[in-house]
């Protein structure tokens, strides 16, 4: 099922694997879900009904810094 404009309303294995790769990134969730091509609705829905998805997107939001600490 798509969502006006063409994106995807639910969120896919392959959606989700962009989405970590994005927050791997150091990507807002505004751009995780343009990467994901996902309305930030979809993400915020997703996270409701996943909350441990939620735990796993602020661990790799964390990456970059941790990254950068060891620079």
């Amino acid at each position: 099922m798509k969502s006006k404009g063409g994106r995807p309303a639910h969120v896919t294995a392959t959606v989700v694997g962009k989405l970590e790769e994005a927050f791997l990134m150091g990507c807002t969730d505004i751009e995780a879900c343009l990467f994901a091509g996902i309305n930030r609705d979809v993400l915020y829905d997703y996270q409701k009904k996943n909350p441990e998805f939620s735990d796993r997107k602020e661990q790799l939001k964390q990456n970059p810094f941790l990254l950068a600490r060891g620079v």
